[in-house]
């Protein structure tokens, strides 16, 4: 069903993602609010992904992609005493990744 002869290669994809959060930081009515601290977990997820490789010469191709992602992770927010913490509980990412790549075989 999906060749990997020819000059167009359309191809599905299944897998595993890893979400590593840094550099959290509050802004806004919250920081002013007086919350200061943010903390959002790791978090493994699932990923579908479904794209198109066009050869463009003999050792060059062009990828076009796009992939979701479905992650959920545990996040807090307190102001370090300052004022009560509030657990925001869960939160869900999931985004929708379009790609444009080029590559080369070798």
């Amino acid at each position: 069903m999906f060749s990997q002869q020819g000059k167009v290669r359309p191809y599905p994809g299944l897998g595993v993602t890893f979400f590593y959060p840094f550099d959290e930081k509050v802004t806004g009515d919250l920081a002013t609010a007086g919350y200061t601290n943010l903390d959002v977990d790791s978090a493994w997820g699932f990923s579908v992904q479904g794209g198109i490789d066009f050869d463009v010469s003999e050792n060059w191709f062009l990828n076009v992609s796009v992939r979701y992602m479905d992650i959920d992770t545990k996040t807090t927010l307190d102001s370090g005493g300052a004022v009560g913490a509030m657990t925001i509980g869960n939160i869900k990412i999931e985004p929708w990744v379009p790609s444009i790549m080029i590559g080369t075989t070798f």
